[in-house]
């Protein structure tokens, strides 16, 4: 995921967004398009002292023109969903949660001081039945890392979601849902979240 600032705001990195929410008490408005979002402000605001109002919104796309003028400030979605605007200098990306593969040089959220973020990624996965035979599942997982290399593969996925596709193993696709689930635990608690 990649946090953004809008054109207007007067930042160029996360150190000089917590700067100007300091200096503007209850100005910063954060434009939310999913509750998880939520929690990565959350913990970013409680980590830099600062407030911000939480405006939800549908959708990625419905967060653009706020963004553009300037009436909200900041927001978090996919990478791709604001390349052109990127491209425009009208919409700032700040930090990426892990290493961009079309923006590399972007600053990772671990980079910017948050580095259990980087453990939240936008990820696909298989899921099978828990029955099912280890050589089934060993073939369909080859059969996605064969596909994740395709040319085509790789350049649709960098124009829907702004990232490439790995196509990892069954192993590695368990650690990075115990990292992101452990990630997520820890923004919940930030928040105040009490088990259910």
């Amino acid at each position: 995921y990649m946090m953004f600032a809008s054109g207007k705001l007067p930042i160029t990195n996360w150190r000089e967004v917590v700067a100007w929410a300091r200096a503007n008490p209850g100005k910063l408005n954060f434009g939310s398009v999913a509750p998880g979002f939520d929690l990565m402000m959350n913990m970013l605001s409680q980590a830099g002292a600062y407030s911000y109002t939480s405006i939800p919104y549908a959708g990625s796309a419905l967060v653009a023109p706020p963004l553009l003028s300037g009436d909200v400030h900041l927001s978090i979605s996919s990478p791709a969903v604001f390349q052109a605007h990127i491209a425009q200098g009208t919409i700032k990306p700040l930090f990426t949660t892990g290493r961009s593969a079309i923006y590399p040089t972007l600053a990772t959220a671990g980079e910017s001081g948050f580095p259990d973020l980087d453990d939240i990624r936008l990820n696909f996965y298989f899921w099978a039945p828990a029955k099912t035979p280890a050589d089934i599942v060993q073939k369909i997982s080859e059969s996605v890392q064969f596909a994740a290399r395709l040319p085509e593969v790789i350049e649709q996925h960098r124009k829907l979601f702004g990232i490439d596709p790995i196509g990892s193993t069954p192993e590695d696709g368990r650690r990075t849902v115990e990292r992101e689930l452990g990630a997520w635990g820890k923004l919940a608690k930030a928040a105040n979240f009490q088990p259910q």
